[in-house]
């Protein structure tokens, strides 16, 4: 199964979230929306963790637009899954 799809679905569920204005969606609703978000994908363990953070980036290595690639790189950052 090709789960690139997916991944490019939840980050850009992710990015809408992180970088809609007030006016767009309610800041309370993104926040907890993106919590929830995170705490599903932290649920990833072992060698189903390694294999997320290798369709990350090669999702990010394809995608043409440079801060698209930057925001979908740093989601383990961001929720967690991996340390700075």
């Amino acid at each position: 199964m090709n789960c690139e799809p997916l991944v490019r679905a939840i980050a850009a569920g992710m990015m809408f979230l992180e970088e809609s204005g007030d006016d767009e969606v309610d800041p309370d609703s993104a926040e907890r929306a993106l919590e929830n978000m995170s705490h599903v994908l932290l649920q990833y363990a072992g060698p189903d963790r390694d294999e997320f953070l290798e369709l990350i980036e090669r999702v990010a290595d394809s995608t043409p637009d440079e801060h698209d690639a930057r925001f979908i790189r740093d989601i383990p950052r961001a929720i967690g899954m991996v340390e700075s």
